[in-house]
């Protein structure tokens, strides 16, 4: 396993990266992927998708949101809602402006040879952009920028989207479930093999992974208590 470095040196321990999908409201870890440090996150999450199944939504982060993910998605039946980088499809040649001011628009498929998960068919996405005045929720007056697989504004309006995207901040809270209380603060994994080091991260989820809602949470809404 190979470890993290920055301008000190190398790490003192190796590491792996984990890659999982939780269910908002219970934070339920329905999957989970396990691999190498210098292996890039969206390897695990194609793979995740294997987890998803009709009319799910899966909420993405930025850096892992392209049309190949998309196109994988729906090919499962379920939809998406992810962040956009910076500059990423604000040129498209095919756009409509509809009626709740998200845009509808046809992404090509992706040129031979330029990413390793391509879209392949190309594929229409409803862009929305949008703006925070509450700095709890991103930075004021920036604008930030969604794609989803859901075309219908009747039955996903773009305010109800941009709301829900927020939720997606809940699998943080899922990560410091898992890492400050399941773990006991147990930085330091004793297996010195890549086989135990799976094993011994897979002990760390046993409530997670079997499906049983960590404590302060209920399975059908969300946190209970105030």
């Amino acid at each position: 396993m190979p470890r993290c470095s920055n301008q000190y040196g190398p790490g003192a321990y190796p590491q792996v990266r984990c890659v999982l999908v939780a269910e908002c409201g219970s934070h339920v870890v329905v999957g989970l992927e396990i691999d190498r440090y210098d292996v890039s996150e969206v390897h695990g999450a194609h793979r995740l998708l294997s987890q998803v199944g009709p009319n799910m939504l899966v909420l993405v982060d930025a850096g892992i949101t392209s049309g190949g993910l998309l196109e994988h998605a729906r090919e499962r039946k379920a939809h998406v809602l992810g962040a956009l980088e910076a500059g990423v499809w604000e040129h498209l040649r095919h756009q409509r402006r509809l009626a709740d001011g998200s845009v509808l628009a046809w992404v090509p498929p992706t040129p031979p040879g330029q990413a390793q998960y391509p879209l392949r068919r190309g594929l229409w996405v409803r862009l929305l952009s949008y703006r925070v005045t509450d700095e709890r929720l991103g930075e004021p007056g920036q604008v930030y920028r969604l794609v989803t697989t859901l075309l219908n504004p009747r039955v996903a309006p773009a305010l109800e989207l941009i709301a829900l995207y927020h939720e997606r901040w809940e699998i943080e809270l899922v990560i410091d479930e898992i890492k400050t209380h399941e773990r006991a603060q147990r930085k330091v994994l004793r297996s010195k093999t890549p086989d135990g080091v799976r094993k011994a991260t897979l002990r760390d989820l046993p409530g997670s992974l079997r499906g049983a809602p960590p404590a302060g949470t209920s399975r059908g809404g969300g946190r209970v208590g105030p």
